[in-house]
């Protein structure tokens, strides 16, 4: 399978930093409920908000190789859900300097259906600067997150895992 371009973070940036050497990832299911967890001290913690503004990729059955849509096929079965359970997929690259992507089965009307990568970065909020609509860093985002990407994605990940214990 591959990994394209479909749309810019909020913040007009491309950050999927993949590379062709990138070729054998680990991906987990997880239900989509995983989302949605509590910090330490028992406040709402929505890991959507390192998802929702980033950088958007699409998961497309690969060419050449032999049973690639199969494998695409199979994904996007396993995402799909059963009743009201959703589920995503969750890819974390070895390398710790590469983005992290959390699938999303999405139903499309015009093309059939796709599956969509939403692409680990900082949490931003949307704010009004002379008049404009601005994204800025969450100002809740510790500043370690938003300077050093590797401090964000293992933050990432060890929320997420700890969501899914």
């Amino acid at each position: 399978v591959n990994l394209m371009f479909f749309e810019g973070s909020t913040i007009k940036e491309s950050n999927f930093n993949w590379n062709s050497e990138t070729k054998h990832v680990k991906l987990t299911k997880y239900p989509k409920s995983v989302l949605k967890t509590k910090d330490k001290n028992g406040k709402k913690l929505h890991l959507k908000n390192y998802l929702a503004n980033s950088q958007v990729v699409r998961m497309t059955a690969g060419t050449g190789e032999e049973g690639e849509f199969s494998k695409y096929a199979k994904l996007e079965q396993a995402l799909k859900g059963v009743g009201r359970t959703q589920f995503i997929g969750y890819i974390k690259p070895e390398r710790e300097d590469l983005r992290p992507i959390v699938l999303h089965f999405v139903p499309d009307d015009q093309n059939g259906a796709k599956i969509l990568g939403f692409c680990v970065d900082v949490p931003v909020v949307k704010v009004k600067v002379n008049g404009e609509d601005s994204f800025v860093v969450d100002p809740d985002t510790e500043s370690a997150m938003a300077k050093d990407k590797t401090i964000l994605f293992k933050t990432f990940h060890i929320l997420l895992m700890e969501s899914v214990e």
